[in-house]
């Protein structure tokens, strides 16, 4: 009987979590990534994204790739820059909320 109680209890518990990671976690998540999408779709129509990566240094090359990407951002229209600093502050979010799942789990499997 003890062994029964001690299912039962697991298996709500589990659901119990799961519903926890679906409701805190999870949708925010998609939620950020969603928007993260849409404003990349809003910057590809505005700026000419095959030009820019034909143009761009190698990545290898800090020094004249980080000169590329400031002068890139700087010399934009306002739009766009405000369109790319959406999207880096929403991807900032989105990597906390990643980061805050990744101690959740964490802690959950350490529990168990």
């Amino acid at each position: 009987m003890a062994e029964y109680i001690t299912s039962v209890r697991r298996d709500i518990m589990r659901r119990v979590y799961v519903v926890f990671f679906l409701r805190k976690v999870v949708k925010p998540f998609v939620i950020k990534m969603g928007s993260v999408a849409a404003l990349g779709v809003a910057v590809a129509t505005l700026v000419s994204v095959q030009n820019v990566l034909g143009n761009m240094p190698s990545p290898s090359e800090f020094v004249s790739f980080g000169k590329f990407v400031f002068s890139a951002f700087a010399n934009t229209e306002l739009s766009v820059q405000a369109l790319l600093l959406a999207v880096a502050v929403l991807a900032a979010f989105a990597a906390r909320d990643l980061a805050r799942v990744s101690r959740l789990i964490g802690v959950r499997r350490v529990a168990m």
